[in-house]
């Protein structure tokens, strides 16, 4: 079958914390996928929905986090809340995360890296 799959899929691996970091992207019309993972597993599935309090004010995002597989854990809320800040998208995001520690360095590199290949731009 000739042409181009309709799912648009970027795989990429990178050092976070002196730890390979497996990161996956599909970009579908509605939502975007992304597994972030040190373990070769999609770990917990989290689905982020991002809202805009104020119309005039991009930065007063609020993001509406739901828990879809793995445990409801404080620090990946946390983990996610803060990858949005790296991630500018409208769409819905389904996100795979699994790392093996959520300090603020693993994040920020994980940010700096996600933001300065652009995955998520269409």
């Amino acid at each position: 079958m000739e042409g181009k799959f309709p799912v648009e899929t970027t795989v990429d691996t990178a050092t976070i914390n002196e730890r390979p970091t497996e990161i996956v992207v599909s970009k579908f019309s509605d939502k975007l996928f992304m597994v972030i993972t040190q373990f070769g597993k999609v770990g917990n599935l989290i689905e982020i929905r991002r809202d805009i309090a104020q119309k005039d004010d991009p930065s007063s995002a609020v993001y509406n986090i739901r828990f879809l597989l793995g445990g409801d854990e404080e620090v990946v809320h946390v983990a996610a809340r803060f990858l949005m800040n790296y991630i500018s998208t409208n769409q819905t995001i389904i996100l795979g995360l699994a790392l093996k520690d959520y300090q603020p360095s693993t994040l920020r590199q994980l940010g700096e890296h996600i933001k300065a290949n652009q995955f998520q731009k269409k």
